[in-house]
This record gives structure tokens, sequence and C-alpha cells, in this order.
């Protein structure tokens, strides 16, 4: 054995003398290289496969991600139970989902920091232990109430809010554990778009966000679907305790399986593209771009310790002009989606309850076609290019702003608003992530974009704030007023994305 071992180890070519001394040796010879050469072909097919698997598996895991992060918008579907069962106020309903959602923001930038430093595996380990968690809990309080599990209906005001009240200590325990949803929103979410952003992000940057947040907009319709389907009774009444059990399974099981789908050690070989070495590339790149198999994560003391690090990232004037065109473009846009029954009931009272239902629908429809295609449109034509991305941001701005200036015209057409709207919101929550993905380093994108998202929080509290202060019922004008001022502040971000190209991106000044 130790004699053929050696002939296979120093192989020469045919007819040359082999010093092996045996005629077994020499016969075993070729037999010995052709199977280690077909075991390294093997094992080296293998490991093409299991690596294709495993892109696939993670593929599928950010899809799924997204698909079920949204399940905390279903809250209509099983409010009315908190008001028949819990003795709710709307007053109570409406600060729950208020605070519901501001902890989805304000998590927002602690979960990408998260996502950056652990992974996003570990993210949505943790948004799947949140949902579950905060669930079980609402769907336990609705279990002992004394009304029992089920709701009088699903859709169902009730006229005497104002006469009922649930406890302050019962408004707590719904609030925290609906506030844990809100979190754990944010989380499966960020889970999904910053593995999808270190996959695709520097081939794709358009698409590896559209792709994610067009199906979390889409969570919302398959979930009240389902619950629909499923969990209403013959009565007409609405198993909201048993539908809460099931967002808890559901969103564990689907988030526990990203766990496994998005390990931390799929970051260096599920990202499909080098750096691209050109005015295109990162404008914060402090090192030069190392091969795609040489690329590890690095210890936390010296992601502390980069210059791209988050008080040099706040410091940045660039974050900052971003973060204001992002408040000013996305602000009327999130008014107009939350206030869009008062603009229907203002242009027309009598155009009812379907009319707003159809232009929420269309609103849903165009925002989920708009970040497909501006994500589609953006890689196919902009390539890695950030001035390009501006430039279509821009021009949404510019359509929103003149529907906004028709409707304080003349009142506009409703359906023409909604489509504008849902199209110029899809289109900046696409776009700006994907700037933030192209303009600085993708390893930072999760902490980056967490920060940029808090901009979009205050847009959108501004802007609904300011429609509830100057919206009259009684006034005909009041809505002319809001979109004047809606139109002008879309203009004023257009001008400051020129600002942003004009005085730093053009010169490489991020």
């Amino acid at each position: 054995m130790s004699i053929s071992w050696t002939c296979v180890s120093n192989p020469r070519p045919p007819g040359a003398t082999r010093g092996c001394g045996s005629t077994a040796g020499q016969a075993s010879a070729p037999i010995l290289q052709a199977s280690t050469t077909s075991l390294w072909k093997y094992s080296q097919y293998s490991m093409a496969q299991a690596q294709g698997f495993q892109q696939s598996f993670a593929v599928l895991s950010i899809l799924a991600n997204s698909l079920t992060a949204g399940s905390i918008f279903t809250y209509p579907i099983f409010s009315s139970s908190l008001q028949s069962q819990l003795n709710f106020s709307i007053r109570q309903i409406s600060c729950t989902a208020s605070i519901a959602i501001l902890s989805q923001y304000l998590s927002a930038g602690a979960w990408g920091s998260l996502a950056d430093t652990l992974g996003s595996a570990r993210v949505s380990l943790f948004a799947g232990v949140l949902f579950f968690f905060g669930y079980s809990t609402l769907s336990y309080l609705l279990i002992k109430s004394p009304d029992g599990p089920h709701s009088t209906n699903a859709f169902q005001y009730y006229d005497n809010q104002s006469s009922q009240s649930a406890g302050f200590g019962t408004w707590i325990q719904v609030t925290l554990a609906y506030s844990i949803c809100g979190a754990a929103t944010a989380a499966s979410y960020f889970a999904a778009i910053t593995a999808s952003t270190r996959m695709f992000g520097e081939k794709k940057p358009g698409l590896s966000v559209a792709g994610p947040s067009s199906l979390f907009g889409l969570s919302p319709l398959l979930f009240s679907f389902l619950g629909v389907k499923f969990f209403s009774n013959l009565d007409g009444s609405f198993n909201s305790s048993g539908y809460l059990g099931f967002l808890a399974i559901s969103t564990l099981i689907v988030n526990v399986v990203g766990f496994i789908g998005l390990q931390r050690k799929d970051d260096s070989s599920l990202t499909l593209s080098p750096h691209i070495h050109d005015e295109q590339s990162p404008l914060l790149q402090t090192s030069p771009p190392l091969p795609i198999h040489s690329m590890h994560p690095k210890p936390a003391a010296r992601i502390e310790g980069d210059p791209d690090g988050i008080s040099n990232f706040l410091a940045s004037p660039t974050v900052w002009l971003l973060g204001m065109a992002v408040l000013l473009s996305v602000g009327p846009a999130e008014m107009t989606i939350a206030s869009i029954g008062a603009v229907v009931d203002a242009k027309d009272p009598d155009l009812g309850i379907v009319s707003k239902a159809r232009q929420v629908q269309l609103i849903s429809i165009t925002n989920t076609f708009s970040r497909l295609l501006s994500g589609w449109l953006s890689d196919q034509f902009c390539g890695s290019s950030w001035s390009s991305r501006l430039a279509l941001w821009g021009f949404a701005c510019f359509g929103y702003s003149i529907a906004c200036f028709m409707v304080a015209v003349n009142g506009g057409i409703i359906w023409v608003l909604s489509a504008v709207t849902g199209s110029c919101y899809g289109v900046v929550c696409t776009l700006a992530p994907s700037l933030v993905a192209t303009v600085w380093p993708i390893k930072f994108f999760g902490r980056n974009y967490g920060v940029i998202s808090y901009f979009f929080a205050t847009g959108s509290f501004l802007f609904t704030c300011l429609f509830g202060f100057l919206f009259e019922p009684s006034d005909s004008n009041s809505i002319g007023k809001i979109y004047r001022i809606s139109g002008t502040f879309e203009l004023v971000s257009i001008g400051l994305m020129v600002v942003l190209y004009r005085k730093y991106w053009v010169y490489g000044i991020p």
C-alpha cells in the first residue's frame, strides 16, 4: 500500500520509467488516481449544490419573513373585540395602535444595528419570540374576558364608545403586548431586508429592497384574508382569540425558520458580486475591497473603531439632508394614506364606505406595484448610480406635488390622488433604502437604514398631526389648505435632493 500510494502521489507521464518496483503498484496507481480525482470532483459538486440549496433556502426565508412581518396591520380585524370584550373606547383603541406603530419605528435603528453585528438570523429569532409573546398575551386577555372569545362583528364600530372605557391596568396590558408585536414587526422586517441586501445589494440594490418591502406591504392583505376565511363564524362573529393564537404560532414558526436560513456564516458566501471600482461605488469606502472568498465578519472591536461608525455617520450633513428629503416627501403621502376617508367625505359625503374601501385598495395596489417597478427600473437603468436613483425619486415627488395642488385648487379627482399617493409612497420607500445601500457600505446597511427610518416615522407623525390640526369637516377650504402645504413641502424635498447632489455627492463627499 505504501508503494502504491507513492506512485499515485508522484505521477509520471505515460511510458516513463516508474520506480515503484511492483507490478501491482503500477496497476493500482491509475485506479487510485482516478478515484482521488472522482472524489475531489464529487466534493466540489456537492459543495456547489449545498451552496445553491443554502442560497435558495435563504431567499425563501427572506420572502417568508417579509410576507408575515406586517401582521400587526390587521389590527382593525380584531380591534372590535377590544370594544366588545374588554370595553375599550375608541380613543383607547386608537392610542394602542399609535403606540404600537411608534414602538415599531423607534426600535428600527436598534434592530438594524443588531442585524449588522449579530446577524439577520438572530434578529429573526428575536422577532419570532416577541411575536409569540405579544400575540399569545393578547389572545389570553381576550379568552379570560367575561364575554368570551368571540366578538360581535369583525368590522363593527360601536356608537356608545363615549360611555365605555377599559380599566387602566387592562389597557396597559393590551398596549404593552401589542407594542411588543410592533417591535417584533421591525425585527422581522430588518432581518429580511438586511439579509437581502447582503445577498443582492451590490449588484441589484433596488430589487434587494423592493422585494422584501413589497411582500411586507402585502402581508396585511394575506393575514386579513386568512383571518376572515378561517376565523369568521356562521353567525357573523369573529374568533379574535383564535386568530391571535394563529398569528402567534405562524409568526414564531416563520421566524425560527428564518433563524436557520439566515445564519451569519452565509454572509460571505451569499454575496453575489464584488465591489465596483468606479464613481458608482459607495462613497464611504475606507479600505480596499476584499475578494469574496476573503470577506469575513469583523470583530466588534474593529467595527466600533471603524471610521464608518455611528458617530461619524450622524455627523455627516448628507445623512440629515437625505433624512429631511425622506421626511418631507413621505410625510404628505403617509398623511393621505391615514386620512383618505376624511378626504373622501370632504369631497362628497354621500360616497359611503364602499368608495373609501376602494381608495384604500387602490393605494395598496399602486404602492406594491410601484415598489417592484421602481426597484426593477433603478437596477435596470441606474445600475449602482446614486444620482439616477435620486432623479427618479425627485420625479415621483414632483408628480405627487401636482396631485396635491390639483386637490387644493379644485378638489381634484379622488382616485387620481389615491393612485399617485400609493405610487409616490412606494417609490420613496424603495429608493431611499436602496440609496443607503448604494452610497454607504452594505456592511452597515441595517444600522444606517435604521437611522433613516426615524425620518419616515417623524414625517408620518408630523403630517398626520398637521391634517388633524387643520382639517375642519364644516370648512370645505380646509382640505385645500392642507394640500397646498403638502405640495409645497414636496417641492422643498426636491430642492434638498438638488443640494444633496450638487454640493456633496457629485464631489464624492459622504
